[in-house]
């Protein structure tokens, strides 16, 4: 038993206007594509030439009143006949070899019984862009609609077997992927126009060559089930004459439209992608990896080469419920699924996979501010374990749309250098926990740093909340890097009078200590604070600090030490606890006496000054 339902065809142009168009499908009651029962029809409102294959001159036709016609398929040779030698009736009078092959193709056109055909280098009046635009827009729906599609393959040999069409250049030409597959009929010949057979006859060949499945070689409309990062694969290889075709020869196969703008370059395939992120969530559209050695790239990737790698992947039920996103102008805001990878490094999950394999393909990313991220070696695409990896859903992050991949590397290098970095769960440890940072909107809590992006002079503090078991006050930890590109590190005195007194009042206790690292020893002096709480320093080394905060029995030690992560300079604060005051110390402190200055004096010998 079968059931007969009409589905409206997707909208394949926003230059000009279509009619509507149904096409029926067969489907059986285990809902299974078996066929299609009617052909697409395209009604364009622009208007389309064809040749006559009697007369060999061109005819106009608009909308429903375009007749049954056959379309060539071929590469560019010399002698290419011009839209203007048609319109001059020129075409019957030249001997070129592209004027040979236009009329012979007119000729196999009427052997089918079509009084018309339509061959890309006198159909189109390439001096218009305004029709040249509405043509590139269209012409996957014009191969679509064709009768027939005579592929003349003119490297191919007579003596040459059907096996040894790979070496073809129709086959690394990048409009010849569309070409390929929007014909319902196709038929394949050798430069003696000889022919050699269908797409049919021919699909296992053709699937290998192309990489493109049989399935979507006989069936066109299952094409757009195809996750976005596999179409792309399919134009990995495959060259234009002009850079921005490349993208523009896409269109059709992602239903897509869009203005040309000859002269921009590669960022026409950029405009193609983010055209598709507009029209859908597939996540498989950042499975791509490139061969560069670069260490940060954007997420989008640089042309359709770097697709290659998704040729195997397939969907998931993931991937068909992945995540909303969109463009803005800060970049890609998405809602990721992220795992720790390393020290400031994330997995990030695309939900493609192998058939029969629980894992997911996975890219690197690097955090490069406090909701912002980039993508990190961009050279590997990992598969990991879904069950593995601890997965935390994180919502309106903002991934870098795009970098260029050889100067992106410098200036990502040069925003994330200086950037403070705490060692680990130190607070916890400690019996602390973050009461607040400043500022807020730098800090990274699960890198937990400042990814200050090379703002200098930098000035940021921690309010470290205690247990009130064992300590009796919070302090904060101020740390900055002076105009002279010089590290600093203190502990502040918190203001009595507030709780949680404004960052202002912290900061301005803290810029006063924005000095030079050799601390002299008057300034260290000044520094001291009052009994029961002290904020005592030391020099380690030349940009390299530790400060320290005493209470009545303990006090903490702040160590800021530089390293080098990844290229890039990073301050690395790590907290230490020690007691200094044993209850044998205690007792013996009391009994002979507790006047300030023995106190305080006795707790600066206690750490070496």
């Amino acid at each position: 038993m079968h059931v007969v339902f009409s589905q409206r065809a997707p909208q394949t142009s926003k230059v000009s206007t279509h009619s509507l168009v149904f096409q029926s499908f067969n489907v059986d009651l285990n809902d299974k594509l078996t066929g299609i029962s009617s052909h697409f029809k395209f009604y364009p409102s622009i208007p389309m030439w064809l040749i006559n294959t009697r007369t060999l001159e061109l005819e106009e036709f608009v909308g429903a009143d375009i007749p049954a016609y056959a379309i060539l398929s071929h590469t560019w040779e010399t002698g290419e006949v011009t839209f203007h030698d048609a319109k001059a009736k020129l075409l019957g009078k030249q001997t070129s070899q592209g004027a040979r092959k236009v009329a012979k193709a007119c000729e196999v056109a009427a052997e089918h019984g079509l009084a018309y055909s339509w061959v890309d280098t006198c159909c189109i009046d390439k001096s218009s862009s305004a029709e040249l635009t509405e043509a590139i827009n269209s012409m996957f729906q014009w191969y679509r609609s064709s009768q027939i599609c005579l592929v003349y393959l003119s490297d191919l040999k007579a003596d040459q077997l059907d096996h040894e069409m790979y070496t073809s250049r129709w086959f690394k030409r990048g409009w010849t992927l569309q070409e390929l597959i929007a014909p319902s009929r196709l038929m394949f010949y050798d430069q003696d126009w000889k022919k050699r057979g269908t797409k049919e006859d021919l699909a296992s060949l053709l699937s290998k060559i192309t990489r493109i499945d049989i399935v979507i070689l006989l069936d066109p409309s299952r094409m757009y089930t195809v996750p976005v990062g596999k179409r792309m694969s399919w134009a990995a290889d495959r060259q234009t004459t002009r850079v921005e075709d490349r993208a523009y020869s896409l269109l059709g196969i992602f239903d897509i439209n869009m203005p040309l703008i000859y002269g921009e370059g590669p960022k026409a395939f950029t405009r193609l992608q983010e055209e598709i992120i507009r029209r859908s969530n597939d996540v498989s559209i950042f499975c791509w990896r490139t061969q560069e050695d670069t260490r940060w790239r954007g997420i989008l990737a640089s042309s359709p080469d770097e697709f290659r790698c998704a040729a195997d992947t397939e969907d998931d039920v993931a991937l068909k419920n992945g995540p909303e996103y969109t463009l803005t102008n800060k970049g890609l805001r998405i809602e990721l699924d992220l795992a720790s990878a390393g020290p400031n490094l994330y997995l990030m999950a695309l939900y493609c996979t192998d058939y029969f394999r629980d894992e997911w393909e996975c890219i690197y990313l690097t955090a490069i501010g406090k909701d912002s991220y980039a993508r990190a070696r961009p050279q590997e695409l990992v598969r990991k374990v879904r069950k593995g990896l601890l997965w935390i859903r994180k919502q309106s992050q903002y991934l870098t749309e795009e970098m260029d991949s050889e100067m992106s590397s410098i200036t990502l290098r040069h925003a994330l250098d200086r950037s403070f970095t705490f060692d680990g769960l130190l607070h916890t440890r400690l019996g602390y926990q973050l009461g607040g940072t400043h500022p807020e909107r730098l800090w990274h809590h699960d890198h937990a740093a400042f990814l200050h992006v090379g703002y200098k002079p930098f000035v940021g503090c921690h309010v470290l909340k205690p247990d009130p078991r064992r300590f009796a006050s919070a302090v904060i930890l101020a740390f900055g890097v002076t105009n002279e590109g010089r590290s600093w590190l203190c502990f502040v005195k918190r203001h009595t009078t507030c709780p949680w007194s404004p960052l202002q009042r912290v900061l301005s206790r803290a810029e006063c200590l924005n000095t030079p690292v050799n601390w002299s020893r008057e300034v260290r002096s000044s520094i001291v604070g009052s009994i029961g709480q002290y904020g005592i320093f030391r020099d380690q080394k030349e940009d390299i600090l530790a400060a320290t905060w005493a209470t009545d029995s303990t006090f903490l030690t702040a160590t800021l030490v530089e390293e080098v992560r990844d290229g890039c300079t990073t301050y690395v604060i790590k907290l230490r606890e020690q007691i200094i005051v044993s209850s044998e110390d205690s007792q013996e402190q009391n009994t002979s006496g507790s006047k300030d200055g023995d106190r305080k004096s006795w707790l600066m010998r206690a750490i070496g000054l």
